[in-house]
């Protein structure tokens, strides 16, 4: 087991020994596991029967880079976890604690090994900080490689992959460089602060969007991130954009923007959405939301998933029994078997009991019927969006509990259980621009295989690889037509991956490729509308869709393209 939790930290051995003196009574143990381990030769193990009092396992932190923010992470595994919480406590000399939201992951049920982490701003007058595994159920958690790190300081030090080494750089037809030279957007700098007139010939070709969506071709896309949250601000203070919805939980994103008032920008980003945009690139998107909500015109938080995302999805159900109290009657039953579903849904794999399923789905019907009959009821006790909110997150939990079930007993194709999940995400994204943000401007993000159109167009090899997908991207469009306008982003040569994954070049591009032409045109960053006739009618290969060579007349998946000579990985 690795534990980097600052210099002077104690051994592991060492953790051990103290931790079995707080341990609340002899059915909560902690010990070394050689047996079972993600890093090193060991981990830890915390094992407990028999439900409360509070047993506690901890180390502390004895230095820390004040005014700076530190990520803390760690490896976990758990076996029927009942609750437990990884927490992060930052105090000052006189003992007191500096951090209202010491949560970094709440730990439920059954999984395998897989990283938690999160960012804490270290206010100048913390003086120690201690990492919690607080259990107060039964169930055993492992843990491993915990490090409390200045964020950004394990990030990859691999610079992007040069360039092929080839001859010199082959001339642009004429009729390809004369359309760039007429439509292509030179880009100065990707770097989120400071002027953003380059981007001011966007205009043109957004001019008439309610909704634009920003795609990514792999989730491990550092410098594609750095574009969208520069393009969001763009779109927020130049063009009247006002909300942001990601490819996240509905209600954890909606809940996230009392943080953002608060000013807890790391808080606010790390409970809601996907642990895959919980990164350096994407942070100073977020304190930028948390500066804009304490304005007279915030740039307002949202999700459109029916998976949960964050931290803050372990809140609806409780909020969900509180608002529907006094008007639609629940069981203790119908309430427990809802909480193991929420909990099985959790789950790498999705299995639940199916006396439990059985109940929990005739709640959430006998539950839905209640709200639209007592819905003037509920509007004038509750508001009118608070009633909306909870009918939307009664569908999506519905609409989630049938995708991950398809998903699991694979019941479906793989492109059938998949267009469950777009669906949804397309209904719901349709919830947000119709009633719950009625006639404003919307920028979405999320995956570029979600926001294209025109899927049955692309092939690959010759084949038609998306046959039988349906993305949002389809059913968004057919909803709002023209005023969507998705852009797909392309790089010619660079590194990609997630922080926590392993690192990979990017393919090579092919000859007469499209991050071909746009690469040989000299420009390291420019947007392309492919909304004018130009020579990308005509089908041509390009990677947008995680960096696959695929052949499409590309102007019918997407609006437009953006273009990065150089990828980086995403990094802490």
């Amino acid at each position: 087991m690795t534990a980097t939790v600052g210099q002077g930290s104690p051994s592991l051995e060492e953790v051990e020994n103290k931790i079995q003196a707080r341990m609340a009574k002899a059915s909560a143990k902690a010990e070394l596991d050689a047996e079972e381990k993600k890093e090193g030769k060991q981990s830890l193990r915390f094992s407990k029967t028999g439900g409360m009092p509070m047993d506690v396992v901890r180390a502390d932190v004895k230095s820390l880079p004040k005014g700076a923010t530190v990520v803390v992470s760690a490896q976990v595994r758990a076996d029927a976890v009942k609750n437990a919480y990884f927490k992060f406590f930052l105090y000052d000399d006189a003992g007191e604690t500096l951090v209202e939201d010491v949560d970094v992951e709440r730990i439920r049920g059954s999984s395998a090994w897989r990283r938690i982490e999160k960012s804490f701003e270290v206010p100048e007058k913390a003086a120690t900080a201690t990492v919690f595994v607080l259990s107060t159920g039964d169930g055993t958690i492992w843990i491993d490689d915990v490090r409390v790190t200045p964020a950004g300081e394990k990030a990859s030090s691999k610079k992007p992959a040069p360039p092929p080494k080839t001859e010199a750089l082959k001339p642009l037809d004429p009729k390809t460089k004369a359309w760039l030279d007429a439509n292509a957007v030179k880009i100065r700098t990707l770097d989120f602060d400071g002027a953003l007139d380059d981007l001011g010939a966007l205009k043109k070709a957004l001019a008439s969007a309610r909704i634009v969506q920003l795609g990514e071709q792999s989730h491990g896309d550092g410098e594609t991130f750095r574009a969208k949250a520069r393009l969001a601000r763009f779109l927020h203070e130049e063009m009247g954009f006002d909300v942001i919805a990601f490819e996240s939980g509905l209600f954890e994103c909606e809940r996230a923007n009392a943080k953002l008032a608060a000013g807890d920008a790391n808080g606010a980003m790390d409970a809601s959405i996907f642990g895959i945009w919980r990164v350096k690139e994407v942070r100073p998107l977020f304190r930028y939301l948390a500066e804009r909500a304490k304005s007279d015109r915030p740039f307002v938080l949202a999700g459109f998933d029916t998976r949960a995302s964050g931290a803050l999805a372990g809140d609806l159900l409780d909020e969900l029994f509180a608002h529907v109290a006094g008007f639609v009657e629940m069981s203790d039953a119908e309430r427990g078997a809802l909480k193991r579903i929420d909990e099985a849904l959790g789950e790498d794999e999705f299995k639940p009991v199916e006396a439990d399923r059985k109940t929990a789905l005739a709640a959430l019907e006998r539950l839905r019927v209640g709200l639209d009959a007592k819905k003037a009821e509920i509007e004038k006790a509750r508001g009118a969006e608070a009633a909306a909110l909870f009918s939307r997150c009664l569908d999506n939990f519905r609409a989630r509990e049938r995708f991950e079930l398809a998903k699991a007993d694979k019941s479906l194709p793989y492109w059938a259980s998949t267009n469950l999940r777009d669906a949804q995400m397309a209904d719901n994204l349709k919830w947000l621009a119709e009633v719950r943000f009625p006639g404003k401007k919307i920028v979405c993000w999320a995956a570029s295989m979600h926001l294209m159109h025109g899927a049955s167009r692309i092939r690959e090899n010759g084949k038609a690889f998306y046959d039988g997908c349906a993305p949002m991207g389809e059913a968004t469009r057919a909803t709002f037509g023209d005023t969507v306008y998705t852009i797909g982003f392309v790089a010619h040569h660079g590194t990609r991956g997630m922080p926590w994954t392993p690192k990979g070049d990017v393919p090579k591009a092919r000859a007469e490729s499209v991050e071909d032409w746009l690469h040989r045109y000299g420009a390291p960053l420019l947007f392309a509308d492919l909304r004018t006739p130009s020579p990308l009618d005509a089908p041509r290969v390009a990677g947008p869709l995680g960096y696959s060579p695929m052949e499409a007349p590309w102007p019918k998946v997407f609006d437009g393209l953006f273009f990065t000579d150089a990828m980086t990985p995403s990094s802490r």
